[in-house]
């Protein structure tokens, strides 16, 4: 067994709140789906309170290690991605990135 700390994948998305309720209910589905790859043991999203018109959320998604997480990206991620934008457009943005233990 690996020694390597798991990596977290997060995800911060920036949601319209006319399709706010809609679209958490779909996050929740999408999750699920994320979580079915190899590597992927769990999520959670969190809220961020902020003056910003829109809502915040925040999906940090923690991943065995950083070869299951390249594999993903590599092969689902693009899939994974444009289930959203094919049904919400530009109602939300997502950016993501990648946090390492060092300890």
């Amino acid at each position: 067994m690996s020694t390597e700390p798991f990596v977290i994948y997060e995800v911060n998305l920036e949601i319209s709140t006319n399709i706010y309720e809609e679209f958490v209910k779909w996050l929740k589905l999408h999750i699920v789906e994320v979580l079915k790859n190899p590597g992927f043991l769990k999520a959670q999203v969190f809220c961020l309170n902020s003056d910003n018109p829109n809502s915040l959320l925040t999906v940090h998604y923690y991943v065995r290690n950083a070869k299951d997480l390249d594999l993903y990206l590599n092969e689902k991620a693009l899939q994974m991605r444009s289930e959203g934008i094919t049904k919400f457009g530009s109602a939300f943005t997502a950016t993501r990135r990648i946090l390492h233990a060092i300890t």
